[in-house]
């Protein structure tokens, strides 16, 4: 009796082995987007569609031009020193996106986390087309 109990235990792992080895190759071709990319998606999402940000978008852009060249100069030099310090010090990089994002007007602090999360494992080139375009939607208090 109790060997029998264990050749049907035996047996029933042999099934589900093979099922599973049957799924392994299955399962290999999803293609599933990392915690990060996911985020990345999801905000160019809301830059995109979101009718909010489409508007805000809109009202800074008028802002811009009508501050002229010099405050687009100033964001830029604020974002480059940004971007030459993290090039120098990449451990420090989430300190410095962390200060910046908090310099910016009416941005909530679970964006700001969300934004640091996307950013920190960006590429230098991301960062500073993500930076421009939250200071098309945000005000910089420092400027």
């Amino acid at each position: 009796m109790e060997k029998q109990k264990i050749l049907d235990i035996l047996t029933s792992i042999k099934k589900i082995d093979d099922k599973i080895s049957k799924l392994d190759p299955l399962m290999q071709d999803l293609s599933i987007n990392s915690r990060n990319k996911m985020l990345d998606l999801i905000i160019q999402d809301i830059f995109k569609n979101n009718q909010f940000m489409k508007e805000m978008v809109a009202r800074q852009k008028k802002t811009h031009t009508t501050e002229g060249k010099k405050g687009y100069n100033n964001i830029h030099n604020l974002i480059e020193s940004l971007l030459s310090n993290i090039e120098n010090k990449p451990i420090n990089k989430v300190i410095f996106i962390n200060e910046f994002l908090d310099d910016l007007s009416d941005l909530s602090d679970n964006d700001k986390n969300v934004m640091l999360q996307t950013l920190k494992d960006s590429t230098i080139e991301d960062i500073r087309t993500q930076l421009l375009t939250l200071t098309k939607i945000f005000k910089l208090k420092s400027l």
